[in-house]
């Protein structure tokens, strides 16, 4: 569940809100509720041959709560370059193919603990359909470079 807003201030510029509301339940009958408020900007630029390129930063609060009674708030600041690829026209409209093409970075920012799972990079590769103005399919494909706990090396899942 993640509702959002975005309000065009500029051709190029957009601001950006939401909350995030996760549920994780994990082994050991350790589960924990996470909000994440977060607040950025993207930034609609530049346009190279066919692809338009959309930068994105948010910054995160990150707040959790175990069913131990424990309170764990943090911040996390993410930057994520996308753009879409064409296959069948030149630019992405309607009864477009196209490759959406993503890739992601998250730091922490601050002196919270660092979760279990901390992603550091995630990468996104997929095949998207425009139906018409209003409608789109996709399917991606997600890479994330992460660990499974804290003392775990970084792997790619």
């Amino acid at each position: 569940m993640r509702p959002s807003v975005r309000y065009q201030w500029t051709h190029k510029l957009d601001l950006l809100g939401g909350l995030g509301g996760f549920l994780t339940f994990e082994e050991n009958d350790y589960n924990t509720i996470e909000l994440r408020p977060y607040q950025g900007v993207r930034l609609n630029w530049p346009k190279v041959w066919r692809m338009n390129f959309k930068h994105r930063g948010i910054v995160e609060e990150r707040l959790i709560w175990n069913n131990q009674g424990d309170f764990d708030p943090s911040l996390r600041f993410r930057y994520r370059i996308k753009t879409k690829f064409p296959l069948n026209k030149p630019s992405v409209d309607y009864k477009t193919l196209y490759i959406p093409i993503s890739y992601e970075l998250f730091g922490n920012v601050g002196h919270g603990e660092v979760e279990t799972f901390s992603n550091l990079a995630r990468a996104i590769l997929g095949l998207g359909y425009v139906f018409s103005e209003k409608w789109i399919g996709e399917f991606e494909v997600f890479f994330d470079r992460t660990r499974s706990t804290k003392t775990d090396e970084l792997i790619l899942k």
